[in-house]
């Protein structure tokens, strides 16, 4: 008494097998749909998260450009502070120079008086 014949047993390993292939095939499928939803869901908080760092990233772009505008502000300032520095030093140079003429002449002046003091007066100054 045979309960299946060969044909039967082989039409229901071939129905078991199309059953775990297909079976396969769907948990596959749902595995990367899911798997697609998941990775396309991490992607558009990183994306976000990557906006808002590069929106603070120019943030801080456009504070340390106005604090380098700054710096060539106070940059100019000195430099024109040097220039006038340079200005006065030349007049202090020139000033000296004629302070030194001036002493020359009043050498001069004062060799000259003694010598007509001395033809006037003689040597008894003293």
């Amino acid at each position: 008494m045979d309960i299946m014949s060969e044909p039967q047993v082989w039409a229901l390993i071939g129905v078991f097998a199309a059953m775990i292939l297909g079976g396969m095939t769907l948990m596959t499928t749902l595995l990367t749909r899911n798997m697609s939803t998941a990775f396309g869901a991490i992607m558009r908080v990183m994306d976000a998260r990557f906006d808002g760092l590069d929106s603070k990233f120019a943030a801080f772009d456009a504070r340390f450009e106005t604090i380098e505008s700054r710096f060539e502000m106070v940059e100019s300032r000195f430099e024109m502070v040097e220039s006038r520095f340079e200005m006065m030093d030349a007049r202090f140079d020139s000033i000296d120079t004629q302070i030194k003429g001036l002493q020359q002449q009043i050498d001069h002046l004062d060799r000259d008086v003694q010598i007509l003091m001395r033809r006037e007066f003689g040597d008894n100054l003293g």
